[in-house]
């Protein structure tokens, strides 16, 4: 604990019980899954805690749910027709693969770092395209690319979400629920990661911020 070790005689030791009281297991999990490498010892304060939290959980993963599910709210109310867009895809699969190898040799936090990489691919993209400027454009050929963009974003995040499953089932879950993807969890991870099961004219929910920044 913030490069000691744990003791009751030093009165640094975190109980996990607490901890998930304070901030949820989910987040709990994250950390000790992304931050310390399975098997051998990691260094866990509050401060370390919360900077992985705010940035990794609140600003990378939820902020993108939360801005890509209100615009494909917003812009199509439903999961927008099935698209293809090559390079979302590339990525995609590429994260996967990796995933299963990293998995497979029990690095787990290498794994949950590739369901990382689909966030920030996403996060650029976004920011790169810019869709909330392509919605107030009256062109149909500009129209069909906001729609193609939405669905691949929201498919890729669909799939980054399988990934992370394993680590936050409480709150994946919720957000596979919001995409109507829920049922996906029965499967089994290959083909619940399969490129376009995402349902084109499932509901989409909105929802709460699902990692509230800290502090």
């Amino acid at each position: 604990s913030s490069g000691q070790k744990q003791s009751k005689t030093l009165g640094n030791v975190v109980e996990p019980l607490d901890a998930v009281a304070k901030v949820g297991a989910d987040p709990l999990r994250f950390y000790l899954m992304s931050e310390i490498t399975y098997g051998k010892d990691g260094d866990f304060s509050w401060e370390r805690f919360e900077s992985a939290y705010n940035s990794r959980l609140a600003n990378e993963y939820g902020n993108l749910i939360s801005r890509s599910l209100n615009m494909t709210k917003k812009y199509f109310d439903v999961i927008p027709p099935a698209s293809d867009l090559p390079e979302v895809r590339a990525c995609v699969e590429g994260c996967v693969a990796a995933y299963v190898r990293e998995m497979d040799g029990f690095h787990i936090d290498k794994a949950v770092a590739q369901a990382r990489e689909i966030v920030a691919f996403l996060n650029g993209l976004i920011q790169e395209r810019e869709p909330f400027r392509m919605a107030k454009s009256e062109d149909p050929a500009v129209q069909q690319e906001l729609s193609d963009l939405m669905y691949a974003v929201d498919e890729a995040i669909r799939v980054a979400t399988h990934l992370l499953w394993p680590v936050m089932p409480t709150k994946c879950g919720e957000v596979l629920q919001r995409l109507s993807n829920e049922a996906d969890l029965d499967v089994p991870l290959a083909e619940a990661c399969t490129w376009g099961r995402l349902t084109p004219g499932a509901p989409v929910e909105k929802g709460p911020a699902l990692f509230p920044r800290l502090g």
